[in-house]
């Protein structure tokens, strides 16, 4: 903001200008790879991560190599490289967007002890950014991942204490339409889990 002043260009405007510009987020990475993803074309994922190398983002290539591994079990992804992320996440008190997207990504490869660790670092974060939409409806979106990760633990207990803050973060929001639907899933799986099959 005080370079904006010193450069007599409204906030408005600099948002204009961003919006209008080629700059590359790790949020537009994401929209280019979600359909290879979804595709499961590994050999365009690699060029992605290849790319991101180049660039000298090596937190996106690994966050790539997870997506990967994702698809092909057989991909590897070094503990070290495991390691580089996790020590980037933590050295932040509050998560923005790219720290979001980052986890919400890798996720899958971590031990059931950290996501959990990083579910309580997140909720403890929650009121510092999350009220922004975009990020919350990432916040959300990640946490309703997680539970249907745990639940492949049988960890019903702490799938159930996440239910209770993805109820309270949905609320009646009429935008997050996508997220009640999922939770509903995850919910509807839950309870087939745990015996409870009425409907």
């Amino acid at each position: 903001m005080l370079l904006l002043d010193r450069l007599e260009v409204t906030i408005e405007e600099y948002l204009y200008l961003s919006k209008n510009s080629s700059l590359y987020s790790t949020e537009t990475l994401i929209e280019n790879i979600k359909e290879v993803y979804i595709n499961k074309d590994i050999s365009k994922l690699m060029q992605f991560r290849d790319y991101e190398l180049q660039k000298g983002k090596k937190l996106n290539a690994i966050m790539i190599t997870a997506l990967a591994k994702n698809i092909d079990a057989n991909i590897e992804l070094e503990l070290s490289e495991l390691t580089e992320v996790c020590d980037y996440l933590f050295t932040f008190d509050t998560w923005g967007k790219h720290e979001i997207i980052l986890f919400g990504n890798i996720v899958i490869c971590l031990p059931v002890e950290i996501i959990l660790s990083y579910v309580q670092q997140l909720v403890q974060q929650r009121k510092k950014i999350y009220e922004i939409k975009t990020n919350n409806k990432l916040f959300i979106g990640t946490i309703i991942n997680i539970s249907f990760l745990l639940l492949n633990y049988e960890m019903f207990d702490e799938v159930s204490s996440l239910f209770d803050l993805i109820k309270r973060e949905i609320g009646n929001n009429e935008y997050l339409l996508l997220e009640r639907n999922s939770f509903l899933f995850v919910k509807g799986l839950y309870l087939y889990k745990i015996g409870d099959r009425e409907p």
